[in-house]
């Protein structure tokens, strides 16, 4: 998932948060930040600095990344 100039990506129960140095091509993205959630991730929804992440056992995610909103 996009949001301006980073990239929201899972990878099994981790959420990761990627600056990339042009948002069209992505060619160089450099982790920012991470999250863990209680078990594996199925969904994340982006809108300005919250980040929504459904797990696999049920359990829903409210994270706030502030500096996704600049």
């Amino acid at each position: 998932m996009t949001m301006g100039k980073y990239v929201i990506t899972t990878k099994g129960d981790f959420i990761l948060v990627h600056q990339t140095d042009t948002p069209v091509f992505y060619t160089v993205m450099r982790p920012v930040a991470f999250f863990r959630a209680p078990s594996l991730v199925k969904t994340i929804e982006c809108t300005g600095d919250n980040i929504v992440a459904v797990c696999q056992r049920g359990e829903v995610l409210h994270l706030r990344a502030a500096f996704l909103a600049t």
